[in-house]
């Protein structure tokens, strides 16, 4: 029986068809995640190592040689690249199509543990990490004002919180801002007078700022855990922290160093409209819809800007879901564009509007 004999003689059924099929197509619509770039797996691994203190040369032969003659003999491998610079040694693993990452990524790991006993003292354990173009940054946020040295204390006490409560924002990360930094400058004098060193005074300071566990007290049927908190919480507690001498007795940090709270050094310098800031990067959990996200994240940043100090402005610097619903209107403008054009050619063709609406 033709399709449309029984479109003729069955309308009710039909239609129920054509009505189940468009409630199907609206429902998957409605849970159709929305995003930039489709969700792909890249064979494409990444091994990070750093080595503070050490040269380009250094770095290549001491750490980068080592782990490519580990990896250079997996299988599935197309490509090593490597870069060798001052304090890193970057390697990039690009593995041939169809390889099972999951399972590379295991054995990359298995090999660098072979040979991370072999690297320097100085040198960090080696990360791996595997390339995701899903984990970029779906909006870029400014945080402004005449006061930099509040800026970053503002963006972690505030912002960043308030951000990360946000539905499918996994985490919020800063760039830019002035980084407080508690300097002593040492006498130099006063070490040799006494026979300390620089890294003597560093030692007594690790040992002194940490906290640690003094025992279970028992309360009634219950065991409670003593923590002690030693770490240190104002320039007072550094100055007096007490430095054991080679001869004998102890002396204070104060009476060998000046003690600076200050700012770290600017490696880079921030903007946002002309005036001294810093970036908050918003990263949205793996399969979220990044336009939702960036819509909650926008209507966060009204509420945020309510409680900022005055002064102190946040406004977005950049979006991807603009791209996103640009080019989701473009497909909607050319498909109206595209039937348009049909029905036309159509009309044209049968001069009729009754078999023009038959053909549709």
């Amino acid at each position: 029986m033709k399709l449309s004999n029984l479109s003729i003689k069955r309308p009710i059924g039909l239609i129920m068809i054509v009505l189940g099929i468009l409630a199907l197509g609206f429902v998957s619509l409605r849970n159709l995640t929305i995003d930039l770039f489709p969700e792909i797996d890249l064979p494409v691994a990444a091994i990070t190592t750093t080595y503070s203190g050490a040269g380009p040369q250094e770095v290549e032969q001491l750490v980068t040689r080592p782990l490519e003659s580990a990896l250079s003999s997996l299988q599935g491998i197309d490509t090593i690249q490597s870069t060798s610079q001052p304090n890193a040694s970057l390697i990039i693993l690009l593995f041939q199509n169809g390889t099972n990452l999951d399972n590379a990524l295991l054995e990359v790991r298995e090999r660098v543990d072979q040979v991370k006993g072999m690297l320097p003292d100085n040198a960090g354990d080696p990360s791996v990490m595997r390339f995701d173009p899903q984990q970029t940054p779906i909006m870029a946020l400014g945080l402004a004002g005449t006061d930099l040295s509040r800026l970053e204390n503002v963006a972690e006490t505030q912002v960043i919180p308030y951000l990360e409560r946000v539905d499918h924002v996994a985490s919020v990360t800063t760039m830019g801002g002035l980084t407080r930094e508690i300097q002593l400058v040492l006498d130099q004098a006063q070490l040799r007078q006494y026979g300390l060193s620089a890294g003597q005074i560093a030692q007594a300071l690790q040992a002194e700022n940490r906290s640690a566990s003094a025992g279970v007290v028992s309360k009634g049927s219950q065991e409670q855990q003593i923590r002690i908190n030693g770490e240190f919480t104002s320039l007072r507690d550094i100055a007096s922290t007490l430095i054991p001498l080679p001869a004998g007795g102890h002396i204070t940090v104060a009476d060998i160093a000046e003690i600076n709270d200050t700012f770290a050094d600017e490696s880079t310098i921030t903007q946002v409209n002309d005036e001294p800031g810093l970036i908050l990067s918003v990263m949205k959990q793996s399969g979220g819809n990044t336009v939702e996200v960036a819509e909650r994240v926008g209507k966060a940043i009204g509420q945020i800007q309510e409680r900022l100090p005055e002064g102190i402005e946040l406004t977005v610097v950049m979006d991807m879901s603009i791209f996103i619903r640009s080019s989701i209107d473009s497909v909607l403008q050319n498909l109206i564009i595209g039937g348009g054009m049909a029905v036309l050619i159509l009309l044209l063709f049968l001069r009729s509007i009754r078999p023009v609406m038959v053909k549709i």
